[in-house]
């Protein structure tokens, strides 16, 4: 709604959604049913989106392509993703697999659109699974920084350098590919920031987390002392209850935490499984000590510290690559132990006083 506050004397708010409840609770005045593509407009699309020109694929090609396209029963998101699948995958014996996958088996448009989106994932070169199942810890909607998440990457082991090139040239191409699959979407630049900035389409997000099925907990309060948070991989929780038991995060090995800094039953124990944290606190919140304990963290990103100096003990965090501290309110000083992490390749300060 920011973006409102310097629009024109009326100006007007056009929703879209898939929920027809979304409607009714807007009260909207004119609704407009979208109706799917046409054969002609899928191919469009499909080739558009692809990069593909029609001249340049065989009739084998052409014939095998309008079958998949048949499958995707006119659904923009399932076009565009199978496009850039298709076009990475050039051999006739792969798009025939995938016209004939038994994942297309259901024939409601709800499925078949699920059946595309899983068929892309299987296709993805292996080593952009990996990043891609990491945004499943994002909360939906939630604007994800390019240079942000491929820290994150790195911290994982995502990423190795090759050919003597850095591994954030490397995520970049990564980031470029999910892009152009589909799986990270609307890339631009940030208003305030001017970073580069993405999001993921929910249905995307649903595909992420089923893919990691149980290795993916979104954790409400009431759920999390639960016993399942303690042998996810990727634990992402929007508000922490006030007490928390010391072992909730102990094998996670990336954590999401919005609304408050937790506080646990018990010491925390030290972990060797935790890589990234991203602490996105919506007021200031006072350093969370627990971040110490984890003995391998590569990435730590803090909103809303509320501190007026960063912690000298964050020099026991030895292998700490990428510092991020967003909207941290009066820090005023960094530590001279920060001199000490011998590992850390990005220190990022923004909007600190």
């Amino acid at each position: 709604m920011v973006h409102l506050k310097s629009g024109a004397v009326g100006s007007k708010i056009l929703l879209t959604t898939r929920d027809r409840k979304v409607v009714e609770i807007m009260k909207s005045r004119h609704i407009f049913k979208l109706g799917m593509l046409s054969e002609a407009e899928s191919w469009s699309l499909f080739l558009k989106s692809s990069g593909w020109v029609e001249e340049d694929l065989g009739s084998d090609y052409i014939k095998v392509g309008k079958v998949i396209l048949n499958r995707c029963s006119g659904v923009p998101l399932a076009i565009r993703t199978l496009g850039g699948i298709l076009y990475e995958n050039k051999k006739i014996s792969i798009w025939k697999a995938i016209g004939q996958s038994d994942l297309w088996t259901d024939e409601s448009i709800e499925d078949r659109v699920f059946a595309s989106l899983k068929l892309s994932f299987i296709h993805l070169p292996d080593e952009l699974k990996q990043c891609f199942t990491l945004c499943s810890i994002f909360p939906k909607g939630t604007k994800i920084y390019k240079d942000r998440l491929i820290s994150q990457w790195v911290a994982h082991g995502f990423i190795n350098s090759m050919n003597g090139m850095q591994p954030e040239d490397i995520g970049s191409g990564y980031f470029d590919s999910l892009v152009k699959v589909g799986f990270l979407q609307d890339p631009s630049k940030d208003w305030l920031t001017e970073q580069l900035v993405c999001k993921m389409h929910d249905l995307i997000h649903d595909l992420s987390r089923h893919i990691l099925q149980d290795e993916v907990v979104t954790c409400p309060p009431s759920n999390m002392i639960a016993n399942h948070t303690q042998r996810c991989r990727y634990l992402s929780t929007t508000s922490c209850p006030e007490k928390v038991h010391r072992n909730s995060f102990h094998k996670a090995h990336a954590l999401f935490i919005s609304g408050g800094n937790p506080k646990f039953d018990k010491p925390v124990k030290k972990s060797s499984s935790v890589r990234s944290v991203v602490l996105d606190y919506t007021e200031n919140t006072p350093f969370p000590q627990f971040t110490l304990k984890f003995e391998y963290i590569g990435y730590l990103e803090i909103h809303k510290l509320g501190c007026t100096k960063f912690l000298e003990a964050i020099s026991s965090c030895w292998n700490l690559q990428s510092l991020h501290l967003i909207s941290c309110n009066g820090l005023v000083v960094l530590p001279d132990s920060i001199g000490k992490l011998k590992k850390l390749r990005i220190l990022e300060v923004e909007f600190c006083l």
